[in-house]
């Protein structure tokens, strides 16, 4: 792939990207981490108003050996 058509695609990519809300950019980012770590993980990151839950541990593997590190700012309005 030519180096032009790539940079179109990873453009293309980020502007898809800057239109997902908070609360499914944390489940793509819990899903991303599943994938990379191929583990079936824990996600505790919304809350019962299906909002991002700040200041907690959001995704960990059940035994603990996974647990990344994301810093997480609010991206909505009262996030």
């Amino acid at each position: 792939m030519s180096e032009l058509i790539k940079k179109r695609v990873v453009r293309d990519l980020i502007d898809e990207l800057a239109y997902i809300d908070a609360t499914s950019l944390e489940l793509v980012g819990h899903k991303v981490i599943e994938t990379l770590e191929n583990k079936s993980l824990v996600h505790h990151g919304i809350n019962k108003d299906y909002k991002p839950v700040g200041y907690t541990v959001d995704t960990f593997s059940q035994d603990f050996t996974v647990i990344p590190s994301l810093d997480e700012y609010g991206a909505e309005e009262g996030a």
